[in-house]
């Protein structure tokens, strides 16, 4: 029989669990390249930053869940953290977290919807820590953000969730339907970005869902200032170096849920046919992978279970992937022959 667990320790173990899969950072080829870039770039940005020469950017486009923004947070804690910390030892004394938040080498900005060249430069004042963000004219706006970037010292600048450039867009369905542009707006908040470039201030990272591409490569001089797309499809199960790329993360999940010490054994993520079916339940996109892991690690912990199951998955496949319209039957219910693995 499975211990009583009280409501008070159901919500500590919960947010313990949430706290828990925040700080993982687990590596995959995809974040690997990425950061190589990242150092690419910001190498690159410090040999010449003071020759007022236009910078460029890069690029990554990939489906919602896919670990995008996951990429940028551990790159901030294993590429320029040990950076801080070996110039300041200092530093060491600040919760990590804290640091990271801190930090202003490179700064991750999340773009508000429907953005607009003077909403933009809200947004990078806010990740800056400008004590009055939203107060002035987009020119004086403009102006903080620039002398800001140079006072700090920012290497790189990431803006996430560019599809928020669009004006106009419709609802992106699974099936790929399109985003419908009006670039006669949309073209405002990315000829302010395009300035930036010019006048040198920074190199810039652009993040966002597969349909936004069409909106950041509208323009011809935009881009040609683009260094490179760095790779983020979700892996295909019928490739077999990316399938067992997936697999390859599972297994690294499943370690790191031990080391944690959730629990005593790593959970059973490689173990017979259940790569296959959490493939299918998150389409193989490892940012949702991790949220199912987390959601059955929740269910496992607050049954008092050590150890977690099969049926935990399963339990969590409903709740997180069925029960939010992102499939209409659970794939771990039903032969695995009838599951469609592609």
């Amino acid at each position: 029989m499975n211990k009583i667990v009280s409501p008070s320790n159901i919500a500590i173990i919960t947010s313990t669990v949430w706290n828990t899969f925040e700080s993982m950072h687990i590596a995959h080829d995809a974040l690997t390249k990425a950061h190589e870039q990242f150092d690419a770039v910001r190498l690159a940005h410090a040999r010449t930053k003071h020759n007022g020469k236009p910078r460029r950017c890069l690029c990554i486009f990939a489906p919602s869940h896919s670990g995008k923004s996951h990429t940028v947070d551990s790159y901030i804690y294993n590429a320029v953290l040990p950076g801080l910390l070996a110039d300041d030892p200092a530093l060491a004394a600040m919760d990590r977290d804290e640091l990271a938040r801190k930090q202003k080498k490179v700064v991750h900005v999340t773009l508000s919807a429907q953005a607009t060249p003077k909403s933009l430069a809200t947004d990078i004042l806010i990740a800056l820590e400008d004590p009055d963000p939203d107060k002035g004219t987009k020119a004086t706006l403009w102006g903080r953000v620039y002398k800001l970037i140079a006072r700090l010292g920012v290497e790189l600048l990431v803006i996430d969730e560019v599809q928020h450039l669009a004006n106009k867009r419709i609802k992106v369905t699974e099936a790929g339907a399109p985003i419908v542009f009006d670039h006669s707006r949309d073209q405002n908040v990315a000829d302010t970005l395009k300035v930036m470039m010019i006048r040198g201030s920074v190199p810039l990272v652009f993040m966002g869902i597969l349909q936004a591409r069409d909106l950041v490569m509208a323009s011809t001089q935009f881009k040609g200032r683009v260094l490179d797309e760095i790779g983020f499809e979700t892996p295909r199960w019928a490739v077999e170096k990316e399938r067992l790329d997936f697999v390859s993360f599972c297994g690294r999940l499943a370690l790191k849920l031990k080391e944690t010490g959730l629990f005593a054994e790593p959970p059973p993520l490689v173990h017979d046919d259940i790569p296959s079916r959490l493939y299918v339940a998150s389409r193989g996109r490892l940012g949702l992978l991790c949220r199912i892991v987390e959601k059955a690690t929740i269910l496992a912990l607050t049954r008092g279970d050590k150890v977690l199951s099969r049926k935990d998955l399963e339990e969590a496949v409903d709740i997180i992937i069925v029960g939010r319209g992102e499939l209409a039957e659970n794939p771990f219910h039903g032969p695995l022959k009838t599951l469609e693995l592609v």
